[in-house]
């Protein structure tokens, strides 16, 4: 990757707000003492995938705010974990994929995972520039989350197999379920212009981005995960 190339993968946006103030902050004290930048990248992984709960939150939140309330779906945590990285000086992107919406719906609640006819949704996860490479390093799912989702799936070959990180290889959460590759996003902004445009010729389901991230939606959503993260407890 020459600089230029570096310089387009960090640059700040609207979305992804690597200069913002709490972001700087946030990046600086979670990477603090980091060996290199592989160690800094495992240790923004690790924070953002426990910090930030798996749930319902504004589609349309800054990376700062998704911070500030700490509840986000697979791609506004992801975009969290790139604004951290690139307030880092670590290039980082958005990939979208598209997967099988099968692992996503037994974790819902039963009134919005009948609600949703799509065979495959959107997906969004974090990949990240290490060692002249692109890395994924998807944090979607929170350590509790994960273990709800194994709770719930008795069968062992239909459950993610591993959501810890090691900042060399590939962690693709929903890999099982992939049915095909979209593209990159240096930013969540340069997504939703995509995703404006796929909408249009009817790539994007704009039913399920409302079921999902609406108001409503969110609370009922929220409240559901929040007692079956308590169940695992029990």
């Amino acid at each position: 990757m020459n600089r230029a190339e570096f310089t387009n993968v960090i640059s700040p946006t609207r979305l992804t707000d690597s200069d913002h103030p709490l972001i700087i902050e946030t990046a600086r004290r979670v990477t603090e003492n980091s060996l290199n930048d592989q160690d800094a990248a495992i240790k923004i992984f690790y924070y953002v995938r426990d910090t930030i709960l798996f749930g319902g939150s504004n589609l349309f939140a800054k990376a700062s705010s998704t911070l500030k309330s700490g509840i986000g779906d697979c791609g506004i945590k992801s975009n969290v974990q790139v604004s951290l990285l690139h307030a880092s000086g670590i290039p980082a992107r958005l990939r979208a994929t598209y997967i099988k919406s099968e692992p996503l719906k037994r974790i819902l609640p039963v009134s919005i995972a009948n609600k949703m006819q799509e065979e495959e949704i959107l997906h969004l996860g974090c990949e990240c520039y290490l060692s002249g490479k692109w890395i994924a390093c998807q944090t979607s799912y929170d350590k509790q989350m994960f273990e709800v989702d194994n709770k719930i799936e008795s069968d062992p070959e239909n459950r993610i197999t591993s959501i810890d990180w090691d900042g060399e290889k590939d962690l693709i959460l929903f890999h099982k379920w992939q049915t095909r590759d979209v593209t990159a996003f240096n930013s969540y902004d340069d997504f939703f212009e995509y995703a404006k445009h796929a909408e249009e010729k009817n790539l994007v389901p704009p039913r399920l981005f409302w079921l999902l991230f609406g108001g409503v939606a969110n609370r009922s959503l929220n409240r559901h995960l929040d007692k079956l993260r308590k169940q695992i407890n029990e």
